[in-house]
């Protein structure tokens, strides 16, 4: 089975600091259909790259491998290719050290079922290290650095990994270990803890699944609204915003903001808190009126319009700023740094005017889908096109 295709719980890993704060939510969400975004599909495809090469017995991914078409209709990019091969030689070498291989399992799904039929799962990487026993995680998203450090999809992962019974026999403590090679902050991290911990989350969980199937299970806003499906429109999520803005801006003439500097430090902190709580329900609100505008439904005053696109290199970035490094005066260090420049990177340091002679190196790639004022000079997008890059 694909890593596209593959069924996902409702009280999934990966959701699970969501639900377990907000039992109220897995009623709420139901079956509403959610449309995987383009981040969510390439992570997807990353995925399932870095199995087929840990399966492979490779230590990196191949330069070949670029250009491949993974099952969900996502291509191979060279950036994909170098995030994949910090994981699939951080797991190889744990895996095959000293030419001899440990006992290890890769996408090994699992089931919960002595807690709850709903709780079930893949873990990434599985690999036994004599009394250790190493959880990897592969986050492919290039946004917030994620902590293993009480994290609950890693603990629900260590909870799956350790009933394989020929795996973790006499295992005593389960290192916690995310990659997130496009992430900021450290691309490896990791968190021991002991089996007895692992277990003690286990009874939690078990706990915070019978809150979920509560007839009162309570909607509890908080950072875990973020990736919530129905953010949006969760009653609990919009009356912490609205409080929060009320609370912000109470008694004050319409359109008219407190000067910051007026502010102690006690209200700068409150009023700062409260703005974060307000982003994120403007955020999913945001993203629910785009998700009305392309099924046909555009909020009154507004339409879809194609937002404004980004310059990439032309194919292979790699084979682009070698061709500009033979044509120019420009150093191989001057564009391979931690990663290679970007376009406007490398318009900066020849210079716009010089720059035009090299456009065919360079592509613009379409903007995403946005919403607009009807009077926006931007012609109304049409609807019958598929768009794959929604988020």
């Amino acid at each position: 089975m694909s890593h596209e295709t593959r069924a996902h719980s409702r009280l999934g890993a990966s959701s699970a600091a969501r639900w377990m704060a907000c039992p109220g939510s897995v009623a709420l969400i139901g079956d509403t259909p959610s449309r995987p975004s383009r981040a969510a599909a390439e992570g997807t495809a990353a995925h399932e790259l870095a199995e087929a090469c840990i399966r492979d017995g490779l230590v990196s991914v191949p330069q070949s491998r670029i250009g491949t078409v993974m099952s969900n209709g996502i291509g191979v990019t060279a950036e994909m290719v170098r995030a994949v091969s910090v994981y699939v030689r951080l797991v190889s070498d744990a895996i095959f050290w000293g030419g001899v291989a440990r006992p290890h399992r890769i996408e090994h799904k699992f089931h919960l079922a002595a807690i709850d039929p709903e709780l079930f799962g893949t873990n990434d990487a599985i690999v036994r290290d004599g009394y250790t026993l190493r959880v990897y995680d592969l986050k492919y998203g290039a946004g917030v650095a994620v902590s293993p450090a009480g994290n609950p999809q890693l603990l629900y992962y260590a909870l799956g990994a350790l009933l394989d019974a020929e795996l973790c026999r006499g295992v005593e403590t389960v290192e916690l270990v995310i990659v997130q090679p496009r992430g900021a902050g450290a691309v490896i991290k990791s968190h021991t803890v002991d089996v007895l911990e692992v277990a003690e989350f286990g009874v939690a969980l078990a706990a915070a699944v019978a809150r979920t199937r509560a007839p009162d299970a309570p909607l509890v806003a908080g950072s875990h609204c973020k990736f919530c499906p129905v953010a949006a429109t969760c009653p609990a999520n919009g009356q912490a915003a609205f409080a929060a803005a009320g609370a912000a801006f109470a008694d004050m003439a319409p359109l008219t903001l407190p000067k910051p500097s007026g502010m102690s430090a006690e209200e700068l902190g409150l009023r700062l808190q409260q703005a974060a709580q307000l982003r994120l329900w403007l955020k999913a609100l945001e993203k629910h009126a785009l998700t009305e505008g392309l099924a046909g439904r555009p909020p009154v005053g507004m339409k879809v319009v194609a937002g404004h696109g980004t310059r990439v290199w032309r194919g292979d970035p790699d084979a682009a700023l070698r061709s500009l490094c033979e044509m120019t005066d420009l150093r191989r260090e001057d564009v391979f740094r931690e990663e290679p420049i970007s376009v406007a990177q490398a318009e900066a340091l020849l210079g716009k005017k010089e720059f035009e002679a090299f456009l065919s190196l360079v592509e613009r790639k379409p903007g995403k889908p946005t919403l607009a004022p009807t009077t926006d000079k931007r012609p109304e997008i049409d609807l019958a096109k598929s768009f794959d890059d929604v988020t």
